[in-house]
C-alpha cells in the first residue's frame, strides 16, 4: 500500500541527511584538532588514573626526603656531602647514576674545593649524568639552557635536560627526549640535549649504540624547526605513569651516607638522586597525582626511563584517524536514531556514549593508544535533543492534521459528550489530547466491531487482501483446533484451508484462491445484472434460497445479487460451508476479504438420521404389517386354506417381530437421550444378574454359561437398569449366534486400572470386513452357517452408546468360524 503522505517522507529524510551531515562534519572538524583540549586532558587523566604497573626493579631513588634533611642540615648541603655519596653509591656498581641536583653555581662556602672534590668523585665513577635546566628569558618567553658547572659538565658522562611539558591546564603529561637551542643559534655545533633518562639509558647501553639511538625513539617526531626561531625539540613522549607519587623504590640519601642501605639492593641499577621532600626542589603536578601531593621531578624522570627502558609509551592517534574514527561513529549513531524509537535511540546514544569511553580508555590501558572522545562525545551527546526537537516539531504538525482527519470522519457509535481538546495546556498536550479522543473513539469502534464478530454463532474470519488473518471470532479457532481467537492472527487462509478441507462435495480439490475466484466470479455476475444504472452493488452474504449443485450452492438474495458457498467434507468428518465476500476501499480496490465458515455438520447428520427413520419405518416397520394384512387377506379368500390357529399363530409371531423392532428402537433412543441414574454397583452383579435373564434361550440350545470372577468386589458408578441391559443384548447376541452345546463365558476382573466385563463364546464369529461397521446403525450381517440376523441392526449400537455414556469403552476379537470375545472396560468408582 503507498504511503499516505510522501512529502513528510521527503521531508523526514531530508532533515536527517542535513543534521547528521552537520554533526558528522563537526566531530571531524574537533578530531581533526585532537579533540577539546582540557575536556580530554581530564578524560585521559581519568584514564590514566584507572590503570597502574608494577614499577621496573631496576630503577632505584635516592630520595632527599624529610630524614636526610634532618641528619644533614638545612639545603643546600656542601657538595663534598655530594662527592661523599657518589663514591659510597660507585663502591655498590651501579649501572648509571643520575644526579638530579642543580649544580650551575660554584659552592661558594667551600672556596671550589668541594666543586673539585665533586669533579673528581663524577670522573670516578665514570657513568654520572647532570642535569641540564631550561629557563625562560625575559625577551619573548625564550628558553634558553643553564648547564652545570664546566668542570662539573666535563666530568660528567653526560647531560640530559630535565624539562617537563606543562599543559594548559597545568599538568605535566609529557617530556621531548631531544630539545635544545636550534643548530643556527648555537653556531652550527650544538647538538640538541637528551633527556635526562635517556642520557642514563645511553650511559648504561652500549656506546656503539648511541649513535642510531636518535632514529629508533619513540614518541612523536617533530620537524627541526626553531621554536620563536632559538628552540628546537623532537620525539615527543606522552609518559605512561606507571603509579601515584611513591610509586618507585625510595632509599633515603641519608641512609646511603651511613652505609645503611643494602649494597646488594642498588647494584647493577639506575639510581636517580633528587629531592623528594616537600617544598625542595621541582613538583609537578601528573595525571595519576590525584588528591595527593605533585609528583617530584626526580619520580617523573624515573618514569620516562622505565618508559625508555621497556619500550613503552603513550602513542595519539593521528588527526585525521581521530577525524575519521569520530566521524564514522557519529554517521553510525545518527542511523540508529533513524530507525529506532525515542526511548531505543536514547539508550544507543548513551550506550555509544559509554562504548566510545570504555574503547578510549581501553585502548590507553591495554595498548598505550589515546583517542580523544571529546570531539565525538559532544556531536553524540548533541544528536539526540537535536534529532529529537525535529521529530517532535513533525510530531506535532503531524497530529494536528490527522486531528483534523479523523474530525472529518463519520462515528459508527454515538460520540460521547467531552470538554474541548483544544483548551489547556501546552501545544503538544493539546494534540495528544485531541489524538486521545480520537483514538478512544476509534478504540470503541474496534471493540464493538469485535465483539460483534466474537458472538457470530458462524466461524468468521477478516483478512487483508494477501489472506493474512486480521481478525477472527472463539468459533473460528475451535473449528481449527486452536484455544483462542488470537491464535489465528497473522496466520494466512490458504494454509489454514490447505490442512482444513480433503475435498469439495462435487469431488474437486479445494483451495483458498478457488473460494476467492468463486467470490470474484459472484461479485460479477450480481454487477452483471444490476446493470449500468447501478451506482455500487455489494455482494450479499446471505440468502432466502439455496439451490444446490453437488457441493456447491448459489445463494440467492433478493436484491437479485449473488455470492457462492462451497460445501466441505473436512478430513475429521465435519460438514462445513465457506463462503467469501471481497471488502474494497475508497478507490475500489481490494483492502480484505470477509470469510465465513458454516459448520452444518448437525443438519447433515439430521438429515441423515431423518433418512434412516424413515427407511426404517418404510420398510422394517411396514414389512409386519403388510404380511399381517397380506395374511388377513389370504384368510378371507381361503378360509379352509388356512387353520385359524396357524393364522393366529403367524400374526402372533408378526407382531412380536414388530415389537422387537419398536424396542430395539426406544431402547437406542432412551440410550441416546435419557438422564442416566448413576449409583454404586458391582459389575459381577450385573453379569449375574444378565445370566440369569438369559438361562430360558440358553437352556433351549443347550449353551452353557461360564461365569469367572475373582471374588472381589468390582464397582463401578453406573445407571444400574441400561448397563444390565447392555449386558444382556451381548449374552442375547452371544446365544443367538453360537451352535447348539457350545459354551459362553463372562469374565469380571480388575486390569490396568479397569473393571472389565468380558462376554466370548464359540459362535460363527465375525469377520473382519464386518467389524468395521459392527456399531453402525441398521446394518446386519450374515455369516456363512449362521442363521440369518433378525432384528433392526440397533443391538450394538445400543451397547455402545450405553458403554460411552458411562465413560468406557468396548473392544472386539474375532473372525470368521472362530467365536467372538467383546470386552466392556469401565472406570472403577473413585469414591
Amino acid at each position: 500500500m503507498a504511503d499516505p503522505d510522501p512529502a513528510r517522507q521527503r521531508t523526514a529524510a531530508a532533515e536527517w541527511r542535513t543534521l547528521a551531515l552537520l554533526l558528522t562534519l563537526m566531530a571531524a572538524v574537533l578530531g581533526w584538532q585532537n579533540g577539546l583540549g582540557r575536556p580530554d586532558y581530564a578524560l585521559y587523566d581519568a584514564a590514566a588514573g584507572l590503570g597502574g604497573r608494577p614499577p621496573s626493579n631496576d630503577i632505584v631513588i635516592i630520595a632527599i626526603d624529610e630524614a636526610s634533611l634532618a641528619a644533614l642540615g638545612r639545603w643546600p648541603w656542601p657538595r663534598a656531602v655530594h662527592a661523599t655519596l657518589l663514591e659510597k653509591l660507585r663502591r655498590m656498581h651501579p649501572k648509571a647514576i643520575g644526579l638530579d641536583l642543580i649544580l650551575a653555581e660554584p659552592d661558594a662556602a667551600a672556596s671550589g674545593a668541594a666543586d673539585a672534590a665533586l669533579a673528581r668523585a663524577l670522573r670516578a665513577s665514570a657513568n654520572v649524568v647532570l642535569p641540564v635546566l631550561m629557563e625562560s628569558t625575559s625577551a619573548h618567553n625564550a628558553l634558553r639552557a643553564t648547564l652545570p658547572l664546566p668542570a662539573l659538565a666535563a666530568s660528567a658522562a653526560a647531560l640530559g635536560h630535565i624539562h617537563v611539558e606543562i599543559d594548559a591546564d597545568g599538568i605535566a603529561r609529557s617530556v621531548f627526549l631531544r630539545e635544545g637551542p636550534a643548530a643556527s643559534d648555537s653556531g652550527g655545533g650544538a647538538a640538541r640535549w637528551p633527556h635526562f633518562a635517556l642520557a642514563l639509558q645511553e650511559v648504561a647501553g652500549p656506546k656503539s649504540a648511541s649513535a642510531s639511538a636518535h632514529q629508533s625513539l619513540p614518541g612523536e617526531r617533530a620537524p627541526n624547526r626553531p621554536r620563536e626561531g632559538t628552540w628546537s625539540r623532537d620525539h615527543w613522549l606522552h609518559i605512561p605513569f606507571a603509579g601515584p607519587p611513591g610509586t618507585f623504590p625510595r632509599v633515603s640519601y641519608i641512609d646511603v651516607l651511613l652505609e645503611r642501605a643494602s649494597a646488594a639492593d642498588l647494584a647493577g641499577k639506575y639510581l636517580l638522586v633528587g629531592a623528594t621532600a616537600a617544598g625542595l626542589g621541582d613538583a609537578y603536578p601528573t595525571p595519576v597525582s590525584g588528591h595527593s601531593r605533585a609528583m617530584p621531578g626526580v619520580e617523573i624522570n624515573a618514569n620516562v626511563l622505565d618508559a625508555l627502558l621497556h619500550g613503552r609509551g603513550i602513542v595519539r592517534t593521528a588527526p585525521w584517524a581521530n577525524a575519521l574514527l569520530s566521524a564514522l561513529i557519529v554517521l553510525a549513531v545518527m542511523t540508529g536514531l533513524l530507525r529506532l524509537t525515542p526511548r531505543q535511540g536514547l539508550a544507543l546514544v548513551a550506550a555509544s556514549i559509554a562504548a566510545v569511553l570504555l574503547c578510549a580508555w581501553s585502548a590507553l590501558a591495554v595498548a598505550a593508544v589515546w583517542f580523544a572522545p571529546s570531539a565525538c562525545l559532544v556531536a553524540l551527546a548533541l544528536a539526540y535533543p537535536l534529532w529529537s526537537w525535529r521529530r517532535l516539531e513533525a510530531t506535532l504538525t503531524y497530529l494536528g492534521r490527522e486531528f483534523e482527519r479523523l474530525e472529518a470522519e463519520p462515528d459508527i457509535l454515538p460520540r460521547a459528550v467531552t470538554h474541548s481538546a483544544r483548551t489547556g495546556g501546552d501545544l503538544l498536550e493539546q494534540r495528544i489530547r485531541a489524538v486521545e479522543a480520537a483514538a478512544q473513539r476509534l478504540r470503541d469502534t474496534r471493540r464493538f466491531t469485535a465483539d460483534t464478530l466474537g458472538s457470530l454463532p458462524d466461524a468468521t474470519l477478516v483478512a487483508d487482501s494477501a489472506g493474512k488473518i486480521l481478525l477472527a471470532n472463539r468459533t473460528a479457532a475451535r473449528h481449527f483446533n486452536l484455544a483462542t481467537a488470537t491464535d489465528l492472527h497473522g496466520r494466512y487462509i490458504a494454509d489454514l484451508f490447505s490442512a482444513l478441507p480433503d475435498r469439495t462435495g462435487r469431488g474437486v480439490p479445494f483451495s483458498w484462491d478457488s473460494l476467492r475466484e468463486l467470490a470474484l466470479n459472484a461479485e460479477r455476475a450480481a454487477v452483471e445484472a444490476a446493470g449500468p444504472d447501478a451506482d455500487k452493488l455489494s455482494v450479499a452474504t446471505t440468502g432466502s434460497e439455496i439451490e444446490k449443485d453437488g457441493g456447491s450452492s448459489r445463494l440467492i438474495v433478493p436484491d437479485g445479487s449473488a455470492s457462492e458457498s462451497v460445501e466441505l467434507n473436512t478430513l475429521d468428518g465435519r460438514r462445513l460451508l465457506a463462503h467469501c465476500a471481497r471488502s474494497v476501499g475508497s478507490n475500489n480496490a481490494t483492502i480484505g476479504w470477509i470469510v465465513s465458515l458454516i459448520d452444518i455438520s448437525a443438519l447433515r447428520g439430521a438429515e441423515s438420521k431423518r433418512d434412516e427413520v424413515l427407511a426404517f419405518l418404510s420398510h422394517d416397520m411396514r414389512a409386519p404389517q403388510s404380511s399381517i394384512l397380506a395374511l388377513l387377506e389370504l384368510h378371507a379368500l381361503d378360509p379352509a386354506g388356512n387353520s385359524k390357529e396357524d393364522v393366529h399363530a403367524r400374526i402372533e409371531n408378526y407382531a412380536r417381530k414388530t415389537l422387537d423392532l419398536s424396542e430395539q428402537f426406544l431402547q437406542l433412543s432412551r440410550a441416546e437421550t435419557k438422564e442416566y441414574e448413576f449409583s454404586v454397583v458391582d459389575l459381577s452383579e450385573i453379569a449375574e444378574e444378565a445370566i440369569d435373564e438369559v438361562w430360558v434361550d440358553s437352556s433351549g440350545k443347550d449353551i452353557g454359561i461360564e461365569f469367572h470372577f475373582d471374588g472381589e468386589p468390582a464397582p463401578v458408578n453406573a445407571d444400574r437398569s441400561m448397563l444390565a441391559r447392555a449386558t444382556v443384548n451381548l449374552l442375547t447376541n452371544a446365544i443367538k449366534y453360537s451352535p447348539a452345546q457350545t459354551r459362553v463365558t463372562v469374565t469380571v476382573a480388575a486390569r490396568d486400572g479397569w473393571f472389565v466385563l468380558e462376554v466370548a463364546d464359540q459362535g460363527y464369529g465375525i469377520s473382519i470386513d464386518d467389524q468395521r461397521h459392527l456399531f453402525e446403525r441398521y446394518r446386519r450381517f450374515s455369516t456363512p452357517g449362521a442363521p440369518k440376523a433378525a432384528g433392526a441392526g440397533l443391538g450394538m449400537v445400543f451397547v455402545k452408546t450405553v458403554v460411552e455414556k458411562h465413560g468406557g469403552t468396548i473392544a472386539v476379537a474375532s473372525g470368521a468360524g472362530r467365536g467372538t470375545c467383546i470386552t466392556l472396560s469401565l472406570p472403577p468408582y473413585a469414591g
